[in-house]
């Protein structure tokens, strides 16, 4: 073959090689019983469904909504690992509401944001509020990152370098946000007083989110936080190139 064909052949072929980025839709679950006038049970959510891509991609997705589904609107000490449907973790709920006399309301309610979709990785967000009795509702958000290519989640270890290096980064946007708090006093648990590292993290093209939920280092008052560090804020701390094997 003459090479001026080969040279035009070529791109054709390194484009065809490249992903698509999956696309996402929102999908709605609804239950209620009960008269919401007096007292009723509902459950409601909102979740991302991967459409088109691979299907290791959806089940994956599939499968983490499930379970963040499970673990905040069902008691799984029994049975941890037990898989439930969005159907059977709604009749759980709803059965916990009737066996406590359905005395007042119940609520499960989550949303969804995405947080990035590129064509090597996406980034989800799920945020949960729960009431099921007790002196106060219960919120908390899960954040999910997924290989576009094998559905695969990505733990924080392939994007984030050194820790240590983020920690004051993340302490001084933790306390301007909480400055209040700081101000009356409230210090962080533990001998250090040092911030730990989220359980949750996500990235984005732009940088990445952390987030600490209610309860992870402050009391219910002082809510949850969310910090977002740019990849130039991170520098050598966390790198991208992780994300894209």
């Amino acid at each position: 073959m003459p090479l001026k064909y080969v040279v035009f052949i070529l791109p054709f072929i390194f484009l065809a090689c490249q992903s698509e980025p999956p696309v996402l839709a929102n999908r709605d679950f609804s239950r209620t019983e009960g008269d919401c006038n007096q007292a009723c049970v509902e459950f409601k959510l909102r979740y991302p469904e991967i459409q088109g891509g691979s299907p290791a991609l959806q089940d994956s997705v599939r499968r983490w909504v499930e379970n963040v589904v499970r673990n905040y609107s069902v008691s799984t000490e029994e049975e941890p690992t037990k898989v439930l449907s969005l159907e059977e973790a709604a009749n759980s709920f709803i059965q916990l509401w009737k066996m406590e006399e359905m005395a007042m309301s119940y609520a499960f309610e989550m949303t969804d944001t995405v947080l990035a979709v590129t064509d090597r990785y996406i980034s989800l967000r799920l945020d949960i509020y729960q009431y099921a009795g007790g002196a106060h509702p219960n919120s908390a958000s899960e954040l999910g990152v997924f290989e576009v290519k094998t559905g695969k989640m990505i733990p924080f270890s392939a994007y984030i370098k050194d820790q240590g290096a983020i920690l004051p980064m993340l302490d001084m946007a933790y306390r301007a946000e909480k400055q209040e708090a700081f101000e009356a006093g409230f210090q962080y648990d533990g001998e250090t007083d040092q911030i730990p590292f989220p359980t949750q993290c996500a990235p984005t093209p732009a940088g990445v989110l952390f987030h600490y939920n209610t309860y992870e280092i402050a009391p219910y008052a002082l809510g949850d936080a969310d910090i977002f560090l740019t990849w130039t804020d991170l520098a050598a701390a966390a790198s991208q190139e992780g994300l894209h094997p």
